[in-house]
């Protein structure tokens, strides 16, 4: 006999939690509604549910929804939570991908069309969790490292470094460097929706379509990464994403064009300037069929030192609970910069290790970090 499914259903809006109810009833589904971000929390920790269907915003004409990211933080602590749908405005997309960030396992649009609400429901609770043995991911661990460049890649003007620390054995973040030849360089840095080895087989995918094509498309970078968006999005399920950041440099310029697909933004060092953030140009790769990028350029000169990173080092957690953030990486890097001689190949790993092991910061999700260095 099939069990029924419980559902937990979280809004502030009265006539939106009643008319859910009606609907999930009339499928055989049990539901139980909340209406604050305090009763989410203890509702979870209280009894079993097989999935959590909730709002962002709770406050009246609030529409950060802070108070919804923070729960996803707090229901991310709890052993077993169920996976958690989350439900935002259309104007709100970016809300839901960082959602989506923080342990949101999809997200669904209002006013919400009722198939594909229900479909949504169906397909993040009728499958098992899947449990992979030590070896499976030991080999995994192995196979995902090699994916990884193995040393820094160099032109006479620029050299390359890069390090991941995925947080578990494998993990969702990615980097690459390639060689174009007569001068240029392609490089990248990718952070999928995800964690765990669902994350890893997807970044290997998005790798394989980026590698694929890079050598033709470097000269139309637009077009290229359009192609590259439709393709992951055709092969993934339509809640997976990944935030991108893909750049060619080419050595006769000294000018560096970059697409940044809603990562977090690269920092560019640059003598006694002041630091210059380079954000995104597009929406998260992958999340829609249709990707219009804009590309952005930059000159890189002899001394610049161009760092990018994966969320996961914002995120990255101090003993007192404050997360390092973006001012605190930003202090970071500059006096790793300032107390190195660079190009420093071994920079980005000791870096990362710092925050964690020196620092004392508690990582929380997968930690990259790339340092482009001009000569």
């Amino acid at each position: 006999m099939k069990t029924m499914k419980r559902l937990l259903i979280a809004d502030d809006q009265r006539d939106v939690l009643t008319a859910l109810e009606l609907l999930f009833k009339a499928e055989g589904i049990s539901a139980s509604t909340v209406t604050s971000p305090e009763a989410i929390v203890t509702s979870v920790q209280r009894e079993h549910f097989d999935a959590v269907l909730m709002d962002l915003n709770y406050t009246r004409d609030t529409t950060s929804g802070e108070e919804g990211l923070d729960v996803l933080t707090r229901l991310a602590s709890i052993p077993n939570s169920p996976p958690v749908i989350v439900m935002t405005a259309w104007g709100s997309i970016e809300l839901a991908v960082e959602a989506m960030k923080r342990g949101a396992r999809d997200f669904v649009t209002k006013p919400w069309d009722n198939r594909e609400l229900l479909l949504t429901i169906g397909k993040n609770t009728e499958k098992e969790p899947v449990r992979y043995s030590r070896n499976e991911l030991e080999v995994a661990s192995q196979v995902q490292r090699k994916l990884w460049p193995g040393s820094p890649v160099a032109l006479s003007s620029l050299t390359l470094s890069g390090h991941c620390r995925p947080v578990g054995a494998v993990g969702g973040d990615t980097f690459d460097f390639v060689p174009l030849g007569a001068g240029r360089l392609a490089f990248s840095l990718a952070d999928v929706s995800g964690k765990g080895l669902p994350a890893a087989l997807l970044m290997a995918s998005l790798q394989a379509i980026l590698r694929s094509g890079v050598g033709h498309g470097a000269s139309d970078l637009a077009g290229f990464l359009e192609v590259a968006n439709r393709h992951f999005f055709e092969s993934t399920e339509p809640h997976h994403y990944a935030t991108l950041f893909f750049a060619v440099y080419d050595e006769t310029s000294r000018v560096l064009r970059y697409v940044s697909c809603g990562h977090p933004p690269a920092i560019l060092v640059s003598g006694g300037a002041p630091v210059r953030k380079l954000g995104a140009t597009a929406h998260a790769f992958g999340m829609f069929e249709a990707l219009s990028p804009e590309v952005e350029e930059v000159r890189l000169d002899p001394g610049d030192a161009l760092l990018m990173y994966s969320d996961g080092l914002l995120e990255a957690k101090s003993p007192g609970g404050e997360e390092l953030g973006e001012a605190g990486l930003v202090a970071t890097c500059m006096s790793f910069l300032q107390a190195e001689e660079l190009p420093a190949h071994g920079f980005p790993r000791r870096l990362v290790d710092h925050v964690v092991e020196g620092l004392g910061f508690e990582q929380t999700d997968d930690m990259t970090l790339v340092l482009a260095h001009c000569l």
